[in-house]
């Protein structure tokens, strides 16, 4: 698989396959210790950095224009290109190796290249420091190196060991020269036993399909070579190598192709399937998508002054770029999927869109209209819910509700009326309780016992659902002034049950909602933590959303959720997420710009707890926070409404 920019074809080698005596009745099934992932090889000049980025993995040409840096940022790891035994009639290196004297030990006729002399050190000298090297100081993270079985083709039987000592030698020096330099040899299946511990992967060309250079058509791989390549495969696999499949197939039958890309990495193989030339076509796995937009941006009424912003969510692959256009004209700078403004004006007013394009196609939004309203009223919280499994001792249920100023709250507990709306699960009796300073200053175990008809009537000023009569859901009302806990518990049961809290209109409470807290047993499935929160007023709202996870060790909780994650969703669109807060600089910079301003405890730097901030137009919000990898814990749960 030589490269010089020009693409000096493949081997058969059925009969070297043979006298290795690996034979079909060799194989044996490995499971992979990796999981198979597509893989990309582009050896034209300009690489393209759409299509880099969306590969895990990627081999180029050391001296290709290529977005490094773009492709480290998106978790791109590129291996430069070295031929090690031959050097080719175009190599960039050519003229270089020659006026060194580098000796040459005859030709390969097929593809007019010169197999070179590796029992000569000064080509060790110069592939390691002159190619890897050149190729670290550019920025590359790795070395895929070629033409190892170059070294079979000729020579006595000594000249031939002679010449695979000396490249298990070169690899040896190479790995100890740049011990973080990632490694991945294409074939030298005699060699790879001696350098196993050097290297991380195994590349294997035209193992299922194949392009006949003589006929120049696409065929299948002779049975044989397939055979006798698996089972080599699979030893390496075994010895904790990582195999790479690199097949042929034609471009005029991309189904064909795709198929077969997802076959190879069936077997437990990373694949990429491609034509001949290696110049840029992608037939697989990884396959390009046109962009589409998941959650267009919402219009949005402000005050002259506050923060605001517009968000777009889209897929596509290779990722697309964004446009916002104000008035139908481009908004200079504006290409990321959330346009801002931390203080807008009128001069921002006016209808927007944005348009989502990559290789494979655009699409442009719904207009979304920017007010700038001086008389729109302030933003505030309605309602507050969350819906959490209930446990017993540190796995209890406990929401915590921060008002500013005076407010008539409805707090409902709800538990056996959930299984009318389908939850499982639940909670069969709880009982809700309210606490201001430590102390416990009320309680409710059925609905009804407690002033039932002002509950009942306060639920239907919230607009709330309402509650069976008889049955085991609890529900009061309380004049709030600050914060309170409204812990819930299941008279030792446990089960799913959902605590909601409301803002009632009530003569002298003219305070509002500002923030809701659940600590809770966050599970999977129906036993995620669920919050709900609804924005009133005319004119939009500044959130900040948090699931806390880690932070919480710093106050004496144990069985903690390691990892929390956010989903914010509106109509079941979604809106915004988060895993670790800190993980992109300019939105952990608003987070902790919105917990100082709110004077809440910051997350510690790099931690894995989860919060993003949102500015939100008058609606009804879900906030879910689940655990990674479907992973179990206590957790925090924080809606805070940023002044």
């Amino acid at each position: 698989m030589q490269s010089g920019f020009k693409h000096w074809g493949r081997r058969r080698w059925s009969a070297g396959l043979i006298a290795l005596g690996v034979l079909a009745t060799d194989a044996i099934p490995q499971a992979a210790a990796y999981t198979p992932e597509a893989f990309y090889v582009d050896y034209a000049y300009n690489v393209p950095t759409d299509i880099l980025i969306s590969h895990p993995r990627a081999i180029v040409h050391p001296n290709a224009i290529v977005d490094l840096a773009a492709a480290k940022a998106a978790g791109t790891t590129v291996y430069g290109y070295i031929s090690v035994g031959e050097l080719g009639p175009n190599a960039p290196h050519r003229a270089t190796a020659l006026a060194a004297g580098l000796p040459l030990r005859g030709k390969n006729p097929i593809w007019n290249s010169d197999l070179t002399d590796l029992r000569d050190g000064r080509w060790a000298t110069f592939i390691v420091e002159t190619l890897a090297r050149g190729a670290v100081n550019k920025g590359y993270s790795g070395f895929f190196l070629d033409t190892l079985d170059s070294i079979e083709i000729a020579g006595t039987a000594a000249e031939i060991a002679a010449q695979r000592t000396a490249l298990i030698a070169l690899i040896n020096k190479l790995h100890a020269t740049f011990p973080n330099q990632r490694i991945i040899v294409n074939r030298g299946f005699e060699t790879v036993p001696s350098i196993r511990t050097q290297i991380e992967g195994l590349l294997v060309e035209s193992v299922y399909s194949a392009y006949d250079f003589t006929a120049m058509r696409y065929i299948p791989a002779v049975a044989s070579d397939t055979a006798a390549l698996v089972a080599i495969m699979q030893r390496e696999v075994a010895a904790g190598l990582e195999v790479f499949v690199l097949d042929y197939k034609d471009p005029a039958d991309p189904a064909a192709a795709l198929a077969a890309a997802n076959y190879i990495l069936s077997q437990g193989y990373h694949a990429f399937v491609s034509t001949p030339d290696l110049d840029g076509v992608v037939l697989g796995p990884w396959q390009p998508v046109a962009p589409a937009i998941q959650s267009a941006p919402r219009a949005l009424r402000v005050r002259p002054g506050a923060a605001a912003e517009l968000r777009v969510r889209a897929l596509g692959d290779p990722l697309p770029s964004y446009t916002w256009y104000r008035n139908g004209v481009v908004v200079p700078g504006a290409t990321e999927p959330v346009l801002r403004w931390p203080a807008v004006s009128a001069a921002e007013a006016g209808s927007y869109t944005v348009k989502v394009e990559n290789r494979q196609g655009a699409v442009t939004s719904a207009p979304a209209v920017l007010t700038v309203d001086a008389a729109a009223t302030e933003g505030r919280l309605l309602n507050l819910s969350s819906r959490a499994r209930v446990g017993t001792g540190g796995a209890q249920l406990i929401p915590g509700v921060v008002t500013r100023g005076a407010v008539r709250v409805l707090a409902r507990a709800v538990g056996p009326t959930l299984a009318t709306f389908g939850v499982a699960n639940v909670l069969s009796d709880p009982r809700l309780t309210v606490v201001s300073g430590g102390v416990e200053v009320a309680a409710n175990d059925r609905w009804q016992d407690t002033a039932g008809a002002a509950v009942a009537a306060a639920g239907v000023a919230a607009g709330a659902f309402a509650l069976p009569a008889g049955s085991a859901d609890a529900a009061l009302l309380w004049d709030a002034n600050g914060g309170l806990t409204l812990p819930v518990g299941g008279h030792g049961g446990t089960g799913n049950a959902l605590v909601e809290v409301y803002a009632i209109p009530a003569s002298g409470a003219t305070g509002s909602l500002i923030n809701l807290a659940t600590r809770a047993d966050v599970r999977t499935g129906d036993e995620v933590l669920v919050m709900g929160f609804v924005l009133g007023g005319d004119a939009a709202s500044t959130v900040l959303i948090r699931a806390v996870g880690p932070g919480l060790a710093a106050y004496g909780v144990s069985g903690l959720l390691a990892d929390p994650e956010i989903e914010v969703r509106v109509d079941g669109e979604l809106l915004g997420d988060n895993d670790d807060w800190g993980a992109e600089a300019d939105e952990a910079a608003r987070v902790a710009a919105a917990t100082a301003r709110l004077g809440t405890f910051a997350l510690a730097a790099g931690s894995a707890d989860a919060a993003l901030v949102l500015t939100l137009p008058p609606g009804a919000y879900t906030a879910t926070v689940r655990g990674k990898d479907a992973t179990t814990g206590v957790a925090l749960a924080e809606i805070y409404l940023v002044p």
